[in-house]
């Protein structure tokens, strides 16, 4: 959904970063590619103004997720941890 720049993830500190590493480096097997369109669609449905609280992306290695509010990071973990 965003296409940010890679600096972007390491700029503003105050939002908390979740990193979902892919067990498979050289691909992106489908289960990954499934997990990752039900953790944008849970963060879309549970994240108040998630179009202003929230950013993803996925690469062949992770999926990462930003998150402004520390009551969403937390969420976010008791979820998918």
């Amino acid at each position: 959904m965003y296409d940010i720049p890679d600096t972007y993830w390491e700029e503003n500190s105050k939002w908390h970063l979740i990193v979902i590493e892919n067990t498979d480096k050289r691909s992106l097997p489908k289960d990954f590619i499934d997990k990752y369109i039900e953790i944008v669609d849970w963060v879309k449905t549970n994240i108040q103004a998630f179009h202003k609280h929230s950013r993803w992306t996925i690469d062949h290695t992770c999926i990462k997720v930003k998150l402004r509010y520390e009551k969403d990071y937390l969420t976010f973990l008791l979820r998918w941890s």
